[in-house]
């Protein structure tokens, strides 16, 4: 059933203008997000991933099939966690691994 649904995302994203757009909208109003794009031959879903990191309590937008790839965006704050679970399911990740420096990927400012 999921990848029927995946295959009309996909077909329908071909003239789709109006999906990226929407996209641009979430990111603004849920703060700066971080993409991660999943091979969507790995033999997951846009729905199977959603309902992963929803479990988890991560909110995910702008979920999508897009030439063979799951694309979405995450809260950055929440980049490193999505990581860890998806690669704790063995979930690959072609594109949106964070990088491992120790430090946080987003700037706080404390005022005194």
């Amino acid at each position: 059933m999921s990848d029927t649904v995946d295959r009309w995302l996909s077909l329908g994203a071909t003239s789709d203008w109006i999906s990226p757009l929407i996209a641009m909208v979430q990111d603004w109003l849920n703060g700066p997000p971080h993409d991660f794009y999943i091979d969507w031959n790995a033999g997951w879903s846009v729905s199977e991933i959603k309902k992963l990191l929803k479990r988890h309590g991560v909110r995910v937008w702008g979920a999508a099939l897009v030439d063979g790839m799951i694309v979405f965006s995450v809260h950055q704050g929440q980049a490193s966690r999505v990581q860890s679970l998806l690669e704790q399911r063995g979930v690959p990740i072609s594109y949106g691994d964070v990088p491992n420096t120790g430090q946080p990927l987003h700037s706080t400012t404390m005022v005194l």
